[in-house]
């Protein structure tokens, strides 16, 4: 198939990710929008493929060894963090929010998780995962 798309072969790999992050996040938003909640229907598949995204042109330039992955992974984690903190609401003793940020929080993980997937053509076991130092 990659002789047939040429250098495109890529392109469909990332969207195909970018589609899936897309699917996986859909029926969490589809929950949350059908009992109108905050963040719902749009919101949560926009943060898992922006996850998912950066995770793959952090793989694309830093190619898929490098020990930075780690650095983008944790950026992932507190940017994401940082949205879902955004929709706690403290209001007396009342505090709101609180499943929204955690949802959007999890929602950005699975992306992530889908963009780190690798493809192994061939190969039943795992990747090996190589120590940083």
């Amino acid at each position: 198939m990659s002789k047939v798309l040429g250098i495109w072969s890529d392109s469909l790999d990332h969207l195909v990710r970018l589609l899936v992050a897309f699917v996986l996040a859909l029926p969490i938003g589809w929950n949350r929008a059908r009992t109108e909640r905050s963040a719902g229907f749009r919101t949560f598949p926009l943060v898992a493929m922006a996850s998912c995204g950066l995770v793959q042109t952090a793989i694309s330039i830093l190619g898929p060894d490098a020990p930075s992955h780690a650095n983008i992974l944790q950026g992932i984690v507190i940017g994401v963090g940082f949205i879902g903190a955004g929709a706690i609401i403290r209001q007396g003793d009342i505090t709101t929010g609180n499943a929204t940020a955690a949802s959007v929080w999890v929602v950005g993980i699975i992306g992530a998780a889908v963009g780190l997937v690798t493809t192994t053509s061939g190969s039943s076991s795992p990747p090996q995962i190589s120590e940083p130092f």
